[in-house]
């Protein structure tokens, strides 16, 4: 018998709908409640960063035309070529067919050459009036309702142009869709943030006049971005001798933490510096080729890249604010932040992120206001059938946002109880790379057993076992302390889990591979194969 049959719950990132986290044992009532009332993003399986509210993978076969017309219907004036569909100015089009469901929604791109007067995805296909169907040179999203079940795009104007790079995957007006999260590859998790707002007004559109050139000069639509749209910039040095930037002014409260960040690829130059105003202390430079923070000034107070596949990265740096208006600056590198350019080398760049709070969090589109996500709330599992008050144990496989100094728990609570009290907690807490397994009887703190993590960013197995005078808190295959605590909650306490403290507060922001809680008390050797790495 697998050690798993003896749990009652067992909840992992396989299956989940609006508004809830389905557990693959214990039945419905096992289920999460999901709240987050707004869209975010997550980072798929295919390593994108896309909308959580995309249902659908993609549905287009060969929308790249890299295989040729295959999956296309071509009529009279169309032809395929270097990957891309060629019109010849005839007023025909491409298909193809029963892609569409009637009255489901889409998100379509597609990135168009040639300037044409009038292409248009068919009206056969979407309802939304002629404006929003249109597509001009360069990169189109639109978000349309099917109307018919074929896809096709037209050129009712009858112009010379090219076609590829078309995506067409369902989406839904649902906010509460819980983020399964692939970020760095491998085993899928449970995203968990809190509220933030992008205060960037345009992060993806440096054109906008938000966005000031100094000594170098932006192109659009150069290279895939991580969104896996051809929409990411490039940034050019100039040929002066200086520094060489791209900036956006934001006001900041003095004494407050902020975060910025950018995803950037290497082009011929291989380093690039994020910054806050102009001196070399309040940079960071990283390096491009080998994913490194290369250097650090003084005034920084933590600085972050990340490896999102296919030659990107995303940069982050936090600092403390010591004026009430802050530049906030993206520039190219080549062995110093000042140097004498060229005139021709760059860096690509795509999704610019300002946030008030000391680290990143998951990127947050903005076109033209800022943008804000919820917090993400996931509660209510189980029921007093579901749970042993006497002995069991709650099992996590899990990691922390930041290190922050902030609580975060993930709890066995009384759904009765609105205080801290009559509950079981696995917790971060507000000690730098801290572990607690707490046991509370009212609101006494019957047993605390601690932990030290290298760094409570990485994933840990951790089990916390109760029973009268048998407690004991294992962490990666090590036990990490015992209790022999005999004050025990009555029978029938406890009847919901929680990613959160059973008052509400202290939400746990992270991630979750998995979590487990079963009725008996599980023998030592029992707890080290569960937790063992």
């Amino acid at each position: 018998m697998s050690l798993l049959d003896k749990a009652t719950i067992i909840t992992t990132p396989t299956a989940h709908s609006n508004g809830v986290l389905h557990s693959i044992k214990g039945g419905s009532v096992a289920d999460f409640d999901v709240v987050r009332g707004s869209s975010a993003t997550r980072v798929n399986a295919e390593g994108l960063i896309e909308d959580v509210r995309i249902l659908s993978g993609e549905l287009v076969t060969n929308g790249d035309f890299s295989n040729g017309s295959t999956g296309w219907t071509l009529f009279s004036g169309w032809s395929i070529g270097n990957g891309v569909a060629i019109s010849d100015g005839s007023a025909t089009g491409i298909q193809q067919s029963t892609l569409l469901t009637i009255d489901s929604t889409y998100q379509i791109t597609a990135t168009v050459t040639g300037n044409p007067s009038l292409l248009v995805f068919n009206s056969s296909s979407f309802y939304e009036p002629l404006s929003s169907r249109t597509l001009s040179n360069g990169t189109n999203t639109y978000i349309l309702k099917a109307k018919g079940v074929n896809f096709g795009i037209t050129n009712v104007g009858a112009d010379i142009c090219d076609i590829t790079n078309i995506s067409v995957v369902e989406v839904t007006d649902a906010t509460n869709i819980p983020r399964i999260d692939y970020t760095g590859g491998g085993c899928p998790s449970l995203l968990l943030e809190p509220q933030s707002t992008n205060l960037i007004t345009y992060s993806e559109d440096f054109s906008d006049a938000s966005w000031t050139n100094a000594r170098s000069s932006s192109s659009a639509n150069e290279t895939i971005s991580p969104s896996g749209v051809l929409d990411a910039y490039k940034l050019f040095d100039s040929a002066e001798s200086n520094t060489h930037l791209l900036f956006n002014t934001q006001a900041t409260t003095i004494g407050s933490v902020y975060s910025f960040s950018f995803f950037i690829k290497k082009g011929t130059l291989t380093k690039a510096f994020l910054a806050f105003n102009a001196s070399v202390n309040q940079s960071v430079v990283f390096d491009l080729e080998n994913g490194l923070v290369y250097e650090e000034g003084l005034d920084i107070d933590s600085s972050k890249i990340e490896d999102y596949g296919n030659d990107w990265f995303r940069c982050s740096f936090t600092h403390t604010a010591s004026n009430t208006s802050t530049l906030y600056r993206l520039g190219t590198y080549d062995g110093s932040i000042t140097y004498t350019g060229t005139g021709t080398d760059y860096v690509y760049l795509w999704g610019a992120q300002f946030e008030s709070l000391p680290y990143s969090t998951s990127y947050i589109p903005t076109s033209g206001a800022i943008a804000t996500r919820l917090a993400d709330s996931v509660t209510g599992a189980g029921d007093a059938t579901t749970f042993n008050s006497t002995e069991g144990v709650l099992y996590a496989e899990i990691a922390a946002l930041a290190n922050d100094s902030q609580f975060k728990s993930i709890s066995l609570k009384n759904s009765l109880t609105s205080t801290y009290s009559d509950t079981l907690n696995i917790t971060y807490s507000s000690t730098s790379n801290e572990i607690l397994a707490v046991y509370r009887v009212g609101t006494t703190s019957a047993v605390i057993i601690s932990k030290t993590l290298s760094n409570s960013l990485d994933f840990i197995k951790c089990a916390f076992k109760f029973k009268s005078g048998e407690f004991s808190f294992w962490v990666n295959g090590v036990e990490a302390g015992v209790s022999t605590n005999t004050t025990m909650l009555s029978i029938g306490t406890l009847d919901k889990a929680v990613l959160s403290r059973s008052d509400g507060a202290s939400p746990f922001y992270g991630k979750v591979k998995a979590l487990a809680i079963f009725n008996e008390a599980l023998t030592d050797s029992e707890l080290q194969c569960l937790t063992t790495i």
